[in-house]
């Protein structure tokens, strides 16, 4: 009998419902791998790594997306804490995968992960044009890159949305949006998604539109209930998502919110 591939996927939520595409990707392996055992690692939940995790012959890990945005709390946390817990997940010989987004901010410290955990897959959402700045401490010669989205949605997703969507005329609102206010410091590419809001809030009031758009963390719409509020909508606006600042250390980010602190017209 052959021996089914062994996976384990460590990631670190700490909410839920997750995102409809944040919960495809995650389990995505156990649904797509031909019966592969999938093992899912947890790292806010536990202290250390399970001895019996050691133990277990795997194929390939995966250090998933929402293991990986521990980078936002700052490099000191990424690199001490974060790192120290993952080392002896060294000691299983087999191929390391990582799966960073948001690549324009602490990649110094995401570097460092990847050549302290041995890793050999890079799963990235950049542009390869720019992989050679943003993993410059990293050895391209060893370490393979690979062109990725930042979401997928399988099958079961497409057709809850599909369920959800009403006839044109039955939809409450003419024009719907929902984006993370992003600050200045992300640049005009990033400056883009508030603007959006703002330009067709206006306009669209002028216009008698209703509409139903927010950048406010309160406002945020998770799970199945997403697809339900774009079936009310007849139109839905958006821009490509991402930064035109590349912040290594995150020090363009501090600065920035001490600057509006200190001056917050």
């Amino acid at each position: 009998m052959k021996k089914k591939k062994r996976i384990l996927i460590v990631n670190g939520h700490q909410s839920y419902p997750l995102k409809a595409s944040v919960r495809d990707l995650l389990f995505c392996y156990k649904k797509y791998t031909n019966n592969a055992l999938c093992f899912y690692l947890n790292l806010n939940d536990v202290f250390d790594i399970p001895k019996y995790i050691l133990r277990i012959d795997f194929d390939m890990i995966i250090f998933h997306t929402i293991f990986l945005s521990a980078r936002w709390n700052g490099n000191d946390f990424f690199d001490n804490k974060v790192i120290k817990k993952c080392l002896p997940l060294n000691k299983i010989d087999c191929p390391k995968v990582v799966l960073p987004q948001d690549e324009w901010i602490h990649t110094t410290a995401l570097n460092r992960f990847i050549n302290e955990l041995n890793i050999t897959q890079v799963g990235s959402v950049a542009p390869g044009s720019e992989w050679k700045k943003i993993y410059s401490g990293v050895n391209m010669e060893k370490v393979r890159f690979h062109q990725f989205l930042t979401g997928y949605l399988d099958e079961k997703t497409v057709e809850v949305a599909s369920r959800a969507q009403k006839k044109t005329g039955e939809r409450k609102y003419d024009i719907g949006y929902r984006a993370f206010r992003s600050p200045p410091w992300l640049g005009k590419h990033g400056y883009l998604k508030t603007k959006i809001a703002e330009v067709f809030e206006a306009e669209g009031k002028k216009r008698g539109l209703k509409t139903n758009i927010s950048v406010k963390r309160e406002d945020i719409i998770t799970g199945n209930d997403w697809f339900s509020f774009l079936g009310d909508c007849r139109f839905f606006i958006g821009v490509e998502g991402g930064s035109t600042v590349h912040d290594p250390e995150g020090e363009i980010w501090k600065k920035g919110e001490k600057y509006t602190l200190e001056h917050p017209d």
